[in-house]
């Protein structure tokens, strides 16, 4: 389970992409057992990125891509690269990023997601 994390900046969002071997991620991770798809998705945002303080404005639906569940939501942190519990930076580095530059340089699995939240936006415009 993963969120699109995103952030206005001079009313334009954008889309916070983890930078993993020259690609952007979102933050996303293994459902633990016990845990729910949202409280997980939550979870790994902290840990992958140090956000805390998420907004879902625009809902609480979510996209699905095979087996892992994306929602979406906004924030005023800023992000921070942290290593996991066992002292390994999984991301390189994060940036925010246009829905062009994200769709341009991301997994190609996550295209659809990418392109659902962006129909989202504009369906609330």
């Amino acid at each position: 389970a993963g969120i699109i994390v995103l952030r206005s900046f001079n009313n334009q969002w954008k889309i916070l992409g983890l930078l993993t071997d020259n690609k952007y991620d979102i933050t996303k991770g293994h459902v633990e057992p016990g845990d729910q798809h949202f409280e997980t998705a939550i979870r790994e945002t902290y840990e992958e990125a140090d956000i805390k303080n998420l907004d879902f404005i625009f809902g609480y639906d979510y996209c699905t891509i095979d087996y892992l569940r994306v929602y979406v939501a906004t924030t005023a942190d800023e992000p921070t690269i942290k290593p996991n519990e066992k002292g390994v930076r999984e991301h390189e580095s994060c940036s925010w990023l246009t829905f062009e530059q994200m769709e341009n340089q991301t997994y190609d699995y996550l295209q659809p997601a990418i392109l659902w939240v962006k129909q989202k936006i504009k369906n609330e415009e």
